[in-house]
């Protein structure tokens, strides 16, 4: 399937809502400031015309749901780093 979508978009220009990025070890959030408010405020300073949103997920069936059940988290994990 992942194959099958990237032969597909590989012919298109890429647009910024294509990619998604997987972060872990974020430090403890400043006093009065969420998880999400932190992470936001990060990727806006370092793509603030290309950045959307962000979703923290601290639940790894939540994670694992999201990529479907097809693929293990280490294999998901694996294909992101080898490609």
């Amino acid at each position: 399937m992942i194959d099958l979508r990237t032969s597909e978009q590989a012919h298109e220009k890429a647009y910024p809502q294509q990619f998604s990025c997987l972060v872990r070890d974020i430090p403890k959030p400043p006093r009065g400031m969420t998880r999400v408010q932190q992470v936001d405020t990060f990727f806006k300073k370092l793509h603030p015309d290309s950045y959307e949103k962000c979703m923290v997920v601290t639940n790894h069936k939540k994670v694992k749901a999201l990529i479907g059940d097809d693929l293990s988290y280490a294999t998901f994990l694996k294909n992101l780093v080898t490609k």
